[in-house]
């Protein structure tokens, strides 16, 4: 999460200054017009505003697997058009104070930086030492129509910053990286924790029902027929088993046992599933409000488990707070569009909408889109 979040920032800043090299470049342009035929111009403009656009797009979620083929697109636009200056060069030469006679080699170096955060460290330092290889003959050529030693000094010193800036974006990335992983980690900790505490819940709760109804109805059997007060135990023992008679809850649930009982209900459906539950104040909310919460979140994960495709994860984040309780389930699947929905499709509606409605306070609406997953909002307010 974090390292898309960086190579967005650098898709999005490398594509903007793709866009405004021409614009900035234009005195150079201007001043050194008669140093290659008018085509290589225009060719190099209109070239880094395609690769800059690219760019820009790929910072989106929608377009991100195209990130990678863009920063390439745009290292092979810089180092291309610099090739192709020596094909529309005139032969005339630059005045010698010109810093940067040949306009896009102010803005060439910057692509490396994106091929450091999108693909990798070292792929960015073959990059950049064949880009300032390039550059220092075109520059050469430019000034003095031959390959010039004072250049290649200039290229070391220019190169040796750039280097120096791609190791601090390298190591920047690896600990980002490392972050998301340690993230992972965390994550992967909290399920399986919230699914052994999850059996050993359950695992108490049938140990409980066997000792205090199955036991007692086999205390009382006899030989014969049974008695009809036996049968009603034998019948209500199945039932607390099964749970489907277990004893009245309370009206009133505390907010650590509402967390209990909502991260119970998660891991049911899998313990691949991550849960970040929090309990910020010890507040009590209706015994009613987190049986149709408990509901909603179940019929969410159900949908995602079944429609966000075999590759999908899933989480439940959420807050229980004295004024209320906010949880939000996740996933990053194929995503749908909510509104195309067909209306006797009855989980979003009836199952998550409507159900959450039922309750005063209470409120729940879905956000989607292909290929950005989904997530189901539920929010209770204390009325």
């Amino acid at each position: 999460m974090n390292v898309w979040r960086l190579q967005r920032a650098a898709a999005f800043c490398i594509g903007v200054v793709l866009m405004l090299t021409p614009l900035l470049a234009f005195g150079s342009i201007v001043a050194n017009w008669e140093l290659a035929e008018p085509w290589w111009t225009v060719l190099a403009v209109i070239a880094l505003e395609a690769a800059g656009l690219w760019l820009v797009v790929t910072a989106t979620e929608r377009h991100r697997r195209y990130l990678r083929p863009a920063v390439a697109s745009a290292y092979a636009v810089e180092i291309g058009l610099l090739l192709l200056w020596f094909v529309a060069r005139t032969g005339r030469l630059a005045d010698a104070e010109a810093i940067s006679p040949v306009w896009i080699t102010t803005s060439a170096p910057v692509v490396c930086i994106g091929v450091a955060v999108a693909v990798h460290y070292r792929a960015s330092i073959a990059c950049a030492t064949a880009l300032f290889a390039v550059m220092w003959a075109v520059l050469s050529f430019a000034h003095a129509g031959r390959l010039l030693l004072a250049e290649s000094f200039r290229a070391l010193v220019s190169g040796a910053l750039i280097g120096l800036f791609l190791a601090i974006v390298a190591a920047a990335m690896r600990v980002t990286r490392q972050v998301d992983d340690d993230r992972e980690r965390v994550l992967a900790g909290a399920a399986a924790g919230a699914a052994r505490a999850a059996r050993e819940t359950e695992r108490t709760r049938v140990d409980a029902v066997v000792r205090d109804e199955v036991i007692a109805v086999l205390r009382t059997v006899r030989s014969g027929r049974p008695a009809g007060v036996q049968r009603d135990q034998a019948r209500r023992a199945l039932g607390v088993l099964h749970g489907v008679d277990r004893p009245e809850r309370p009206e009133v649930v505390d907010a650590p046992t509402a967390h209990l009982r909502v991260r119970e209900a998660v891991v049911a459906h899998g313990d691949h599933i991550a849960v970040a539950l929090d309990v910020v104040d010890d507040g009590h909310y209706p015994a009613e409000v987190i049986e149709v919460i408990i509901d909603v979140v179940g019929e969410g994960l159900g949908n995602s488990l079944r429609h966000a495709g075999p590759e999908a994860s899933q989480a439940v984040v959420g807050v229980f707070a004295a004024d209320g309780i906010r949880l939000r389930v996740v996933d990053d699947g194929v995503g749908f569009v909510p509104d195309r929905v067909p209306a006797d499709r009855m989980g979003i509606e009836i199952g998550i909408r409507a159900r959450m409605a039922s309750v005063p306070g209470g409120e729940a609406w879905v956000q989607s889109a292909p290929r950005e997953g989904a997530m189901v909002s539920i929010r209770w307010e204390r009325p």
